[in-house]
């Protein structure tokens, strides 16, 4: 059975570092879509904290992962997240269901912010830019 991500900052292909590129270069695009919830701006990073009842979404894209654990593996050290100790994390890997482009509905894996995201700035459009300005 497939296995999907949804990116909605830094991982996304336009915005990923060099040393992730090797990594996503595995992954094969399934579409645009979105969450409900709000996107904080970290400066460097967005990070999500999603909300079933929020009125805004977070815009991304979602891949298919390969059938190599190892991928989803170096993924989650990328977000600094450990599954056998997630209390530790900035960051928590969950399952929510992406509302796709196409109108279907996925269920993927996401990286949400877990901390406290008061006084933040948010990004109100619910995409990620980079701070010179391009958002792919």
């Amino acid at each position: 059975m497939a296995d999907f991500i949804f990116f909605y900052g830094t991982l996304l292909p336009q915005h990923a570092p060099p040393n992730m590129r090797a990594v996503l270069i595995d992954l094969r695009p399934r579409g645009e879509g979105s969450v409900r919830g709000r996107l904080f701006d970290f400066g460097a990073h967005p990070g999500a904290v999603l909300s079933d009842s929020a009125k805004t979404r977070v815009f991304g894209k979602v891949f298919q992962l390969p059938e190599d654990d190892a991928v989803l593996a170096k993924l989650d050290e990328y977000e600094g997240f450990d599954p056998s100790a997630p209390d530790s994390d900035w960051f928590v890997r969950k399952r929510v269901t992406v509302s796709m482009d196409d109108g279907s509905l996925l269920p993927c894996w996401i990286y949400e912010y877990k901390g406290d995201a008061t006084g933040l700035p948010i990004i109100a459009s619910g995409r990620f830019a980079h701070r010179d300005g391009s958002d792919g």
